[in-house]
């Protein structure tokens, strides 16, 4: 599938946090199969909403920033949903970037195929595997995000876990997946997240 039919919901054209020792910038992706109430890119998981930012648009953006950025990120959103996703990892690596993967685990065949295209992949892990399906409002979503941690225990691949207001991160979290080496924690923007009651509540430790 063309790389053109890739729906973008948004660029961030600069971060020095979402792709390990890289310069990046950031390409949000529409849509998501989960429903998870703490999201803060609620805006993106609608997968028929057309793309804010037309693929042709976006490859002029990095045309733009060669030679001043290591890599691109492809967010979302959940970017394994969409399938021209693999052509759009080749027309990035193409032009002489890094790429990086911010995903939920939900498709592993998926993911399993795009690895040759990607130089590293941060698993958003979203509590523990017995609260997986009250989070992602999803049936047997934690089997499979689990399956996949567990089998990328490599310096290329990483747990990134959003915590929520209230929850503290090393008790939880941690004992979630055999190897608690490498977990960054990203703080739960609450004034974004979908849950209307969620938003209200203060940050937590």
């Amino acid at each position: 599938m063309s790389a053109n039919r890739l729906r973008i919901g948004g660029i961030t054209p600069l971060t020095s946090i979402d792709f390990p020792g890289r310069l990046a910038a950031v390409l949000y992706c529409q849509g998501c199969p989960w429903r998870c109430g703490y999201c803060h890119n609620p805006e993106l998981l609608d997968a028929t909403t057309p793309a804010a930012v037309p693929w042709p648009e976006v490859l002029a953006f990095l045309n733009s920033r060669q030679g001043l950025l290591d890599g691109v990120v492809f967010s979302g959103g959940e970017p394994t949903l969409q399938a021209a996703l693999p052509a759009a990892l080749a027309e990035v690596r193409a032009l002489g970037f890094q790429t990086a993967l911010h995903t939920g685990g939900m498709y592993p065949e998926r993911l399993q195929a795009l690895l040759p295209l990607l130089d590293w992949v941060g698993l958003d892990i979203k509590g523990p595997l017995h609260a997986y399906d009250a989070i992602t409002r999803t049936p047997g979503s934690g089997a499979k995000a689990f399956d996949i941690a567990c089998a990328a225990c490599s310096p290329a691949a990483w747990p990134v876990s959003a915590a929520p207001p209230g929850t503290r991160a090393c008790s939880v979290w941690t004992t979630c997946l055999p190897w608690p080496t490498r977990w960054p924690m990203r703080a739960w923007r609450t004034g974004r997240c979908r849950n209307a009651a969620r938003r209200a509540r203060p940050p937590g430790p």
